[in-house]
């Protein structure tokens, strides 16, 4: 009498291909991955050992522009900066660090233009400063914080103020607070920095209004000395203010 059962042995005999199968397509994709060409590492250069030409940054000896990473580091070795650079130009994010090893600052470029949120904190961690950029401009609105956290409101009370240039200048302007501007970084940022940025003022009230209307001291002339007098000054030939 005939079954119309199939027959067992080829369904047993089919499974055996399965398990080899299985493990030549394993063997068949790694070689595939590592096949494929890796990413080349990314490489850090430190910021004394590049030039600047034609507004773009290179190794020394180099004929194209610098792509990677610049890096800066304090005298005791801790990281101070690293900064993303495509074709020889600030390109990507770019950060700073206290000492202590606490971010300090956090910005992303395009092309070598500030673009995007600008994010600063204090040596404490507590956030310092927050600022909408775009393509370089403030777009949006600062916002400041002391170091306990609270909010710079308090800056309406102030009798004179010594500011680092930048957005907190505004600030200052704002609360008609008068104010002394200086800048200070490391020397090497600041060869690269005067080569690339080209403006008679820092601070940014002096370009709004096309005339030195803050006294700025930059690099070497930010003395003690010189900030407190200048301070001073301002503070003697202040105009009144409205009551707030």
């Amino acid at each position: 009498m005939a079954s119309n059962s199939s027959s067992p042995r080829g369904s047993v005999g089919s499974r055996r291909w399965i398990a080899p199968l299985l493990i030549l397509a394993l063997f068949v994709l790694a070689w595939f991955l590592r096949s494929r060409p890796q990413p080349a590492p990314a490489v850090e250069v430190e910021r004394a050992a590049l030039v600047l030409r034609e507004g773009r940054l290179h190794v020394t000896n180099a004929t194209v522009p610098f792509t990677g990473f610049v890096i800066e580091h304090y005298p005791g070795g801790a990281l101070q900066s690293r900064s993303a650079v495509s074709n020889g130009r600030l390109d990507g994010l770019s950060e700073g660090w206290y000492t202590n090893g606490q971010v300090q600052v956090r910005e992303h470029f395009v092309a070598g233009v500030s673009h995007g949120l600008r994010t600063k904190w204090h040596d404490n961690g507590q956030k310092q400063s927050e600022a909408p950029i775009t393509e370089g401009k403030l777009n949006g609105m600062f916002r400041r914080w002391y170091p306990d956290g609270g909010l710079a409101e308090e800056l309406r009370a102030a009798d004179v103020a010594i500011a680092s240039t930048g957005t907190v200048t505004l600030e200052c302007a704002w609360f008609q607070v008068p104010t002394v501007a200086l800048y200070r970084t490391s020397w090497s940022t600041y060869q690269i920095g005067r080569r690339i940025i080209q403006v008679p003022h820092l601070a940014l009230p002096n370009p709004l209004a096309e005339r030195p209307v803050i006294p700025e001291f930059i690099q070497d002339a930010a003395t003690p000395e010189a900030l407190a007098g200048a301070a001073i000054r301002s503070w003697a030939s202040r105009p009144m203010r409205p009551p707030s």
